[in-house]
């Protein structure tokens, strides 16, 4: 067992304490049930507890506690600092008034299934002649491993099993790595993925890629570790020939999301349809030297910059940029909102030459100025910027028409807020960035453009009733 904590009190009970064996006396148990997540087979769960009460004037002995199942169980016990190969403690007494706890863990063996399977046990309290139960539940799930794999040839891979990637997945300079619908990547920390060719997700609405870490467990009681950021370390292109095509790829909760990298001589293309980039510690996505279009597609709550943009030229269309990444009251977060705009657009440097177009899209968060386009000579810079929602003070440059400029005190409200569903975390209801029903961002949208994405990123239809909304989400009138 990974946790060792004994207690001074089991099995030692005061000369003066007398030892009840009246049957009619029961312990009392923090859950009648403990429930694991889905975890990956031969891989060591987490260490959960159940804490043993006696809320009795009496002692009791207790004759055993044990797994039901025995040596063939799949999960193990330690109870108060004392575990053997048999998961069974014997003379264990309780004094009155006090309470033990008990470690258990699991490792699930291989199933041969592509779906997970229930795992199942109890732990068994035998004493005074009466036997009282607390129930064990688990999901084991196959998984294939990827530990510092090199892939030298054109690869699929497909939604049959899951992968877990330790280290780095390195795709060799000018091969393709595809990810098939459905396919799912869970990274332990620190690992990444590397990509010296193409990258090809073939996700779906109904079946998207995800990646994320491989923590499938919760940090605190009911808030998941998909809330926290840095679990992984991202996505790395960096093949200046490169031709990257994303569809429905989901990332969430790692350092960096997707950073894609080419020269000033040779940019790479990389497309984003339906894509959803969220949680990270650093970048959502960063494009430098890179040619980048982005259509339906929510980047939202980074510690660093949401976007970022330097040399190339950048397609975003119905987009939804929002970073309320700080805006939390819940201890979940390896860093906090840095002071940076949720867009940055950087043609300072000595880059490849820059164009930029923005239509129908959401930039917004937490602070006054979301925007920032820097430029040595504004009127000179190639760019459109129109039909967006922007925060930040109004931007009279030639290459900005009909915008809304807002500030937070435009739409955050005591009771809420006038743009999104929810833009902040109290260990209730999560960040969601669809519309609200007195969104600012309703029915503002540039129709042509529109028209050409007549869905949304979740197939709602946005021409539905002839006043398309901005950013990647619809309003749907009753949709919860």
């Amino acid at each position: 067992m990974k946790y060792i904590i004994g207690m001074a009190f089991v099995g030692l009970v005061a000369c003066s304490e007398q030892i009840s064996t009246d049957p009619s006396l029961s312990l009392s148990f923090s859950t009648d049930t403990l429930r694991f997540d889905t975890v990956f087979s031969g891989i060591e769960s987490i260490t959960a507890q159940v804490r043993v009460r006696n809320d009795n004037k009496k002692a009791i002995l207790l004759d055993q506690i044990a797994l039901a199942g025995g040596k063939t169980s799949q999960f193990r016990l330690n109870v108060d600092g004392m575990s053997n190969a048999d998961s069974k403690v014997q003379n264990i007494t309780i004094p009155a008034k006090d309470s033990i706890f008990i470690f258990v863990e699991v490792t699930a063996r291989q199933t041969n299934q592509s779906t997970p399977l229930v795992i199942r046990d109890s732990i068994v309290f035998a004493y005074n002649g009466k036997v009282q139960q607390v129930q064990l539940e688990a999901y084991g799930q196959d998984m294939e491993i990827l530990r510092d794999r090199f892939i030298a040839n054109d690869t699929t891979l497909t939604a049959d099993l899951p992968y877990l990637v330790y280290g780095a997945l390195v795709i060799d300079s000018a091969k393709t790595l595809t990810l098939q619908p459905g396919c799912r990547l869970f990274f332990h920390r620190g690992a990444q993925l590397i990509v010296g060719g193409n990258l090809v997700v073939n996700g779906t609405l109904e079946q998207p890629v995800t990646m994320k870490g491989d923590r499938l467990d919760n940090v605190f009681v009911n808030i998941p570790y998909d809330y926290v950021d840095g679990q992984w370390g991202g996505i790395l292109l960096f093949y200046a020939k490169a031709h990257h095509q994303l569809s429905y790829l989901e990332i969430n909760s790692g350092y960096s999301g997707i950073i894609v990298m080419g020269t000033r001589d040779e940019q790479p293309t990389l497309e984003l349809q339906n894509c959803r980039i969220h949680n990270f510690s650093m970048y959502g996505l960063a494009a430098e030297n890179a040619n980048v279009t982005s259509v339906n597609t929510e980047i939202s709550n980074c510690a660093g910059y949401c976007l970022y943009l330097a040399g190339g030229k950048h397609t975003f269309i119905h987009n939804t940029i929002a970073n309320y990444f700080s805006k939390t009251t819940i201890a979940i977060h390896s860093a906090t909102r840095e002071d940076q705009v949720s867009v940055c657009i950087n043609d300072v440097q000595k880059t490849a030459p820059m164009y930029s177009e923005f239509v129908n899209c959401i930039i917004s968060g937490t602070r006054q100025e979301e925007f920032g386009l820097y430029t040595q000579f504004q009127e000179q810079y190639l760019g459109s910027f129109h039909h967006n929602l922007i925060q930040s003070g109004s931007i009279d440059w030639p290459q900005f028409s009909d915008n809304q400029y807002m500030q937070p005190s435009d739409y955050m409200l005591e009771e809420g807020n006038k743009l999104f569903r929810n833009i902040s975390y109290t260990g209730e209801d999560y960040y969601d960035f669809r519309l609200d029903s007195a969104s600012l961002a309703r029915d503002w949208a540039d129709v042509s453009t529109a028209e050409k994405y007549p869905l949304d990123r979740l197939g709602n239809d946005r021409m539905a009733d002839g006043k398309p909304d901005l950013g990647a989400y619809e309003y749907v009138n009753g949709m919860e």
